[in-house]
């Protein structure tokens, strides 16, 4: 039996856009029991997640409790492989710039020069 052409089509690609791992979902379960807590407009969730159809179509999904609360087609064409690459490094480089800040606070911080000062004294 096949699926309509206006719902999100099996495999699921989940691509975690700050690490660029991909992971294949192919039914249901699999998207409740590896998405868990996610929702696809929630603004920190669609920053490090990407969840595309076997077409290449963006899914909005919405898992709660590992239950499947909303899965449809977003209304938008599919993304080409050259976008995804360009999604993928984008979120990279903010990753990575997030991460650097919060090193760079880190280094700044009290805690540290105190951490710092007490391990010169051994």
């Amino acid at each position: 039996m096949s699926q309509p052409k206006d719902q999100p089509l099996f495999p699921l690609r989940v691509i975690h856009l700050d690490i660029g791992e991909t992971v294949e979902l192919n039914d249901l379960d699999d998207v409740a029991t590896y998405l868990e807590f996610y929702d696809s407009d929630d603004p920190e969730d669609s920053k490090d997640v990407l969840v595309l159809d076997r077409e290449g179509r963006r899914v909005r999904v919405v898992v709660d409790e590992l239950e499947v609360k909303r899965f449809e087609l977003y209304d938008e064409p599919p993304l080409s492989e050259e976008e995804i690459s360009r999604i993928m490094e984008e979120a990279r480089r903010a990753y990575e710039e997030e991460q650097r800040a919060r090193r760079e606070a880190w280094e700044r911080s009290i805690l540290y020069r105190f951490l710092r000062w007490l391990r010169g004294k051994r």
